[in-house]
């Protein structure tokens, strides 16, 4: 089954493509329905920042330190880092902090653009 969104008409298939209801909805229902990937999105980014069910602080570190890695090739602070690499300890704070706020900022940045495509302040 399918639905499709138009205006405040949502229609129903059987994902044969052959129709099987129409559904009206008041504005609000329609801008929500419409937000609600959006929405989706945004919780999941949340609890990856704020951390999952049954997932302790030292995993939610490790998953994001994983993450900081993966962006910008430097171990997150707290990590021992080889001689090699040839980075120190304040320039990986410095990164991580910029970091861990520029993923903040875009957390709360996707959180507020799906509030508001639902029509909420």
């Amino acid at each position: 089954m399918s639905w499709a969104l138009r205006g405040y008409q949502i229609r129903a298939d059987n994902g044969a493509g052959q129709h099987i209801a129409t559904y009206m909805t008041g504005k609000e229902d329609g801008l929500l329905l419409a937000a609600a990937p959006d929405l989706r999105d945004a919780l999941r980014a949340l609890l990856d920042w704020i951390g999952h069910d049954g997932e302790s602080i030292n995993d939610l570190y490790e998953r994001t330190a994983a993450q900081f890695f993966a962006d910008t090739g430097l171990l997150a602070p707290g990590k021992d880092s080889p001689a090699a690499f040839g980075d120190n300890d304040q320039e990986r704070r410095a990164r991580w902090e910029a970091w861990r706020q520029e993923r903040h900022d875009g957390v709360r940045r996707d959180a507020r653009a799906a509030l508001a495509k639902a029509g909420q302040p």
